[in-house]
């Protein structure tokens, strides 16, 4: 395995927390929304959408940095796509960047996956355009160190 998939694998793991109950990361914070576990890893479009509210995980382009170190750092671009369904998607959506944000903001990595930071880029909704669905995408950017061979 890579530290890419790695990277990926606990990403979904972690945002599997989003339970609607309390942050494992901060007693003081209450999940607003319940994924029910609905996170995983590829691409799904809305019409291939059986449970909402749901996230998929796709890592796309790395770049990557030769160091005269000795060590490869990394940025790869990672897309959560949030799918839900509802009466009041706009704020179910806002609520749901939300508890991601709290989650990507207070992971703590593994010291073997190497991650030196993660962080969100950008975070783009559907504005309401798909009601009664509602459909967000938040782009994260992870810097890491590659394995060494």
């Amino acid at each position: 395995m890579s530290n890419r998939s790695d990277i990926n694998d606990f990403i979904v793991s972690q945002l599997r927390n989003i339970n609607g109950r309390t942050s494992p990361y901060d007693s003081t914070y209450n999940f607003k929304t319940s994924l029910h576990e609905n996170v995983y890893r590829g691409i799904r479009f809305l019409d291939e959408i059986n449970d909402f509210p749901s996230i998929y995980v796709s890592t796309g382009r790395e770049v990557r940095k030769f160091n005269t170190q000795g060590n490869i750092e990394a940025r790869v671009e990672t897309t959560l796509r949030c799918y839900l369904y509802g009466d009041d998607t706009v704020n179910q959506i806002n609520d749901l960047i939300q508890d991601i944000e709290h989650v990507i903001y207070n992971l703590k990595f593994q010291p073997s996956l190497q991650v030196f930071d993660v962080s969100i880029t950008t975070a783009l909704t559907d504005s309401g355009l798909l009601i009664p669905y509602g459909m967000a995408e938040i782009f994260l950017s992870t810097r890491f160190e590659i394995f060494k061979i």
